[in-house]
């Protein structure tokens, strides 16, 4: 079963279906199911009913699909025309799962309550 269908994720980037392509639905599904894996571990994710994970499957494969490249500001000056894109070029790899998705992963998983850890993003010391 997929976490989510063509139409579903089109549907979500308001676009036509037929902009995405099948192949590039199939690759988006591949790399989504396998980020919550990595997350949850095998045993877990196939306990889980994949209908819990629609969610965030459906923003993580909105962000890869929309920042493939990793782009992370873009400046523009109209007089003598500048422009200057800077990409984050010092990641190992082309995507990487939020701590805010982690935590919703977790959650649909029913990883939660008692003895969990709790992961941040952000520094809860003033000093970061």
């Amino acid at each position: 079963m997929a976490l989510f269908s063509r139409e579903d994720l089109a549907a979500f980037l308001q676009v036509d279906p037929s902009v995405i392509d099948e192949g590039t639905y199939l690759l988006l599904e591949r790399k989504v199911r396998v980020e919550i894996i990595n997350v949850i571990g095998q045993a877990r994710f196939d306990a889980t009913d994949e209908g819990r994970f629609f969610s965030v499957a459906l923003d993580m494969a909105k962000r890869m699909y929309q920042n493939a490249s990793g782009l992370r500001s873009e400046q523009a000056t109209i007089d003598d025309y500048t422009r200057t894109l800077t990409y984050a070029s010092e990641t190992v790899t082309s995507f990487e799962v939020s701590g805010d998705e982690q935590r919703r992963i977790r959650r649909a998983a029913g990883l939660k309550g008692a003895f969990s850890i709790v992961i941040r993003d952000e520094c809860p010391r003033p000093a970061c």
